[in-house]
């Protein structure tokens, strides 16, 4: 299902102001932010829609400013470790940002890495 423009629109503003208060988001949280798009909001076809939904997000943030991190990694699973889903490193991986890997300390460090740059990009401080 492609994405309408104007959806596209409000999840990165949904993102960029959650970087503005240095804090991350489900995806769960994500979907009702922006009105429940995606529905049901449950099981394999919502991993996969909001999945893509975030791809567009990262997408839409590259080509629109100067930015080079993947703003989705802001999105969370609710599971433990609480990273984003093995979507958001596989993007990684066709962006050339990281090689695909199970470890999870390699993942744990470029979100890391990711977040850091995102907070010192947007976030303000109160």
């Amino acid at each position: 299902m492609p994405f309408p423009p104007e959806l596209k629109e409000a999840g990165l503003a949904v993102l960029i102001e959650h970087a503005k208060r240095g804090d991350t988001l489900t995806y769960k949280q994500l979907n009702i932010e922006l009105g429940t798009p995606i529905d049901p909001p449950k099981g394999h076809y919502f991993v996969r829609q909001i999945g893509l939904l975030c791809d567009d997000l990262n997408a839409r943030h590259l080509a629109t400013t100067e930015h080079e991190f993947m703003i989705s990694v802001l999105v969370r699973t609710v599971d433990s470790p609480r990273l984003p889903g093995d979507g958001f490193f596989r993007l990684a991986e066709r962006l050339g940002r990281l090689a695909y890997t199970d470890d999870i300390n390699a993942r744990r460090s470029f979100v890391s890495d990711e977040l850091e740059a995102i907070y010192a990009a947007y976030r303000i401080d109160t």
